[in-house]
């Protein structure tokens, strides 16, 4: 069946970008927000990204054509340095730093250095790196985050230590990255982002405005639902079809025929008794009881999530907003429950999820009179009643249609981990990647809605593990039971590294996509382009999971059996890296404001900077490139080294 007509239900903001990205993405099909008569509903808690998921900042720029500075001008939207979760571990206070991963220094010389020192020189880069690591905890076992340290700009030692202290730095010596492959760059890009989702909303709407996209606001009275029988000449048949069924936990049974299913296609919506062709169907939460029943299964649709315990959060603004010491998103684990701190530019705002319902104000002695600005009247209340209750399924899957579900308020996220806006983005091009695809080859559309069907079980997955990793084994206080009685598919994962470095394992879609890791991406090059901010790649794979290990004291191998002879194999790289960092900060660091002005918005923010080189302190030496190598002549410390 052709798709000329697009339907996007909801008034959300998942309505708003899909229908951007669809409308640029296929200008010759018609695209149309129909609201439902409905207002606006923002689904989204906690509005904190990590950009490796899929980079809201990049995906805005690339997708929707709303510029970076032009966010950072009209929004109250900031970046940090990184995001850090911060609990107890019987009366020692953990602190797990996910930063911004731009130092690509290291990526590059480990490979190098394997080569010219023959040491494990056919392994592959990733093998590579994780050799590093383990030289690293082999070398320098009571640096407590010496990965984090030498493998990102982020120094978590000068935020733990002054944590008052400004942590954006100096980068007027414009050392940035030692290869040309990264002339692109833009720093927003890299950093974690609380986004103002108000002024985002606004600049859409806009950008629907100006690009002419149609809303019609009108209640929906029904829809015409059609079923029939399939097409079995259509499609590529399953026994011809070459079926990747990697799985991490569980079996996936890819049996079913998918192109042997019935139809079961919304073939028209009615408006004020006007009938209107659709050709496909996305609901990002259209209150109508047609679609709310629409998707059926012979399963169970919903779940529970077991990673999103909350029942309700208390919302109030700081008396303690100061943009001159905003370094990293803090979320604090407290006894029954978790404090969300949201940083803007015009103030900031907490959120205190709870388990159980607990008084949140200084006269009964809780957690935000130190915080609280303003009397307790101004504390506000919000019920979290259903928001744990997860859709199994995006897609029908009892029949083949042309449907797909994007409401993010349905998918059972945690708002503590920043599941929310990471999901808003990575969905919004999931579903033009896969509705292109089916516009593209509409034979085998049953394919391509499958796989975001996979693609959506492997996240929900992925998110919980992340979840149970970063707050397992701790002792924070009532209501934290949840986070200790980790499921068995999960634990017999966290146990089979027994104090190694993490390794997640691959996990491929129908199409070969690759889904391991949610917080660091894992896809290969797909139909929708290789350069999509849902497609980034790093070499290693699993950083995330190593910088938790290594906070949480978990990594505790004996690794000297791999190093005898090569004791300071990676040393050249390790004192590079101090040097190279030390540069960034030896002039001093920027307040946010003055890092905004001169790297966001300020006339020279969007200018690539592709210095490939930076000079010793003798004058000699220079960094090597991924396309040539360049000797450096030798280190100005009194550890001389030689590459």
């Amino acid at each position: 069946m052709a798709i000329n007509n697009i339907a996007i239900l909801g008034n959300t903001l998942e309505a708003k970008l899909e229908a951007l990205t669809m409308h640029l993405g296929c200008p010759n099909v018609t695209t149309t927000i129909y609201t439902n008569g409905q207002e606006y509903e923002n689904h989204v808690m906690v509005p904190i990204q990590y950009p490796m998921c899929c980079p809201g900042t990049r995906y805005l720029n690339e997708y929707i054509g709303i510029k970076t500075q032009d966010l950072f001008e009209n929004t109250n939207t900031t970046v940090a340095m990184g995001q850090n979760w911060q609990h107890n571990d019987n009366g020692i206070v953990s602190n797990v730093y996910i930063t911004m991963v731009s130092n690509v220094f290291p990526l590059i010389m480990t490979h190098y250095q394997c080569i010219v020192k023959g040491f494990h020189v056919d392994a592959d880069e990733n093998e590579q790196i994780r050799l590093f690591f383990e030289w690293m905890k082999y070398k320098y076992p009571n640096e407590y985050y010496s990965i984090l340290d030498i493998w990102t700009w982020f120094s978590a030692e000068r935020f733990h230590n002054t944590p008052s202290q400004e942590h954006f730095f100096n980068m007027e010596n414009a050392v940035i990255n030692s290869a040309p492959d990264y002339g692109d760059f833009n720093w927003a890009h890299a950093m974690p982002t609380c986004y103002d989702l108000d002024g985002i909303v606004t600049l859409l709407d806009a950008r629907i405005a100006e690009l002419n996209i149609s809303i019609v606001t009108d209640a929906i009275e029904s829809f015409t639902i059609e079923q029939k029988s399939p097409d079995l000449g259509a499609g590529i048949r399953e026994e011809s079809f070459n079926w990747k069924s990697l799985d991490t936990y569980e079996e996936q049974n890819f049996n079913d025929d998918l192109f042997a299913k019935d139809w079961k296609n919304i073939t028209h919506l009615t408006i004020g008794g006007t009938d209107i062709e659709v050709d496909f169907v996305i609901d990002t939460g259209c209150d109508h009881a047609q679609m709310t029943s629409f998707i059926e299964s012979d399963e169970d649709l919903t779940e529970i999530n077991s990673t999103m315990p909350w029942t309700q959060y208390r919302e109030y603004e700081s008396s303690r907003h100061d943009m001159s010491s905003h370094a990293v998103y803090q979320v604090d684990g407290i006894p029954n429950g978790a404090r969300v701190h949201e940083v803007y530019r015009n103030k900031t705002m907490h959120k205190e999820f709870q388990i159980t319902d607990s008084n949140c104000d200084s006269v009964t002695g809780s957690h935000a009179g130190e915080f609280l600005a303003g009397a307790k009247d101004n504390i506000n209340t919000v019920s979290l009643s259903g928001r744990n209750v997860q859709d199994r399924f995006i897609i029908n899957d009892k029949y083949n249609s042309n449907y797909i579900r994007l409401d993010i308020k349905r998918q059972g996220l945690n708002p503590v981990m920043y599941e929310e806006l990471s999901n808003v983005f990575n969905y919004a091009y999931m579903c033009t990647e896969k509705l292109t695809n089916c516009i593209a080859d509409p034979d085998n559309s049953p394919m391509y809605l499958s796989s975001a069907q996979y693609h959506y079980r492997i996240n929900r997955d992925e998110f919980k593990q992340f979840a149970y990793y970063v707050w397992d084994n701790n002792t924070i206080g009532p209501g934290w039971e949840w986070a200790n009685s980790v499921p068995s598919k999960y634990k017999n994962l966290f146990d089979s590294w027994n104090g190694d470095i993490p390794k997640v394992p691959h996990v491929a879609d129908y199409l070969g996509h690759s889904l391991s890791s949610t917080f660091v991406t894992k896809y290969g090059n797909s139909p929708g382009g290789s350069n999509s901010p849902s497609r980034v790649a790093w070499p290693y794979l699993d950083l995330e999971y190593t910088f938790i290990a290594e906070a949480r004291g978990k990594i505790t191998k004996d690794f000297s059996n791999k190093f005898i002879g090569y004791e300071d194999i990676f040393e050249d790289i390790r004192l590079l890296s101090i040097m190279l960092k030390s540069k960034f900060y030896e002039f001093g660091t920027l307040t946010f404001e003055e890092f905004r002005a001169k790297h966001l918005v300020g006339e020279d923010s969007l200018t690539p900077i592709t210095a490939n080189h930076i000079l010793l302190e003798d004058g000699t030496g220079k960094l090597l490139t991924r396309h040539k190598y360049i000797q450096i002549k030798e280190y100005t410390s009194s550890e001389d080294s030689t590459i």
